[in-house]
């Protein structure tokens, strides 16, 4: 399960490295990307996801307050041998509870909502 998550963490960050010319190192995993020359995996975009749409979510705005990103949150979905598509499906049928934007796992990045948009349910409490 570690080596999964592992994976799916450097994964996930080495595809926000898409278009980058310089890359600085300032972690522990931003090394090991760059030392053993990981390539993202290439993204396949989807959006099945109609909750950022406000005329389908209740008039609320879903875009991004200074019209980025604060934040990135990744979250392991903690379902042991599934697949990439069942947990898509799943989260596809549950919008209206939460979702997020893209899936990874140790070969694909699928991305099922805009990322120029929030996420409905991912909030951070500081």
């Amino acid at each position: 399960m570690k080596r999964k998550v592992r994976t799916f963490i450097i994964i996930f960050l080495a595809s926000f490295c898409v278009g980058i010319n310089h890359i600085s190192a300032d972690s522990a995993v931003n090394n090991y990307i760059l030392n053993n020359n990981i390539a993202p995996a290439k993204e396949q975009i989807n959006y099945r996801i109609n909750m950022q749409d406000a005329s389908k979510n209740g008039g609320i705005n879903m875009n991004f307050s200074n019209g980025k990103p604060q934040l990135v949150i990744i979250h392991d979905v903690g379902v042991e041998n599934s697949k990439i598509d069942n947990e898509i499906n799943y989260m596809v049928r549950n919008q209206t509870s939460a979702f997020v934007h893209s899936f990874v796992d140790g070969s694909q990045l699928k991305t099922i909502a805009d990322t120029s948009k929030i996420a409905w349910g991912g909030r951070a409490i500081w």
